[in-house]
């Protein structure tokens, strides 16, 4: 907001999950006496990541091979568990879902999160249509948070037209002809 720009993912970069999730646990691990000790001795930490079977790839990165520091383990593609596994298991515990990881601003999000987003949680909706709004001067290319559309733009039509939120059934008036 205060610089008048939006998210670095919306302009083709990306280091939202490295600047908001990765940094600050390695912040924290790094200055933990336990993890001092452990690196002192020349030992790797050992670092745990939940990429599921589903997105092999994204374990298959050098970085992960040659890191100083850490030892990185994969259990769940170990496990061959993707989505539906995870998502079973927790179950099975009895647990929550925890739901998507992301900003409720984020600009990777579908069509029909942003409209579930405007339904169930209207004041963070606000927030990022002024975050939108304020970069307006800024943009050229860009039209807003969806890169290729504004997310008021879909807001204001989908007030219009409520039925493309999706959450309300539209009774079917069609004439079969007999």
């Amino acid at each position: 907001m205060r610089l008048g720009v939006l998210p670095s993912r919306v302009y083709g970069r990306g280091g939202c999950s490295m600047k908001w999730k990765r940094d600050p646990v390695e912040f924290y691990v790094r200055h933990l006496p336990e993890a001092k000790a452990i690196v002192k001795t020349g030992q790797k930490l050992n670092k745990y990541i939940g990429y599921d079977a589903d997105e092999p790839h994204r374990a298959d990165r050098p970085h992960f091979d040659n890191d100083p520091v850490y030892k990185h383990h994969f259990p769940l593609i170990d496990w061959d568990w993707g989505r539906d596994e995870c998502v079973s298991c927790i179950e099975k515990a009895g647990l929550p879902q925890p739901g998507k990881s992301a900003c409720f601003f984020c600009p990777s999000m579908k069509q029909h999160e942003i409209r579930e987003l405007a339904v169930t949680n209207p004041e963070q909706m606000v927030k990022a249509l002024q975050m939108e709004e304020n970069a307006q001067d800024k943009l050229t290319s860009i039209k807003g948070l969806g890169r290729q559309f504004s997310w008021g733009n879909l807001i204001a039509t989908d007030d219009m037209f409520p039925e493309n939120y999706g959450l309300q059934e539209m009774p079917c008036d069609c004439f079969d002809g007999e």
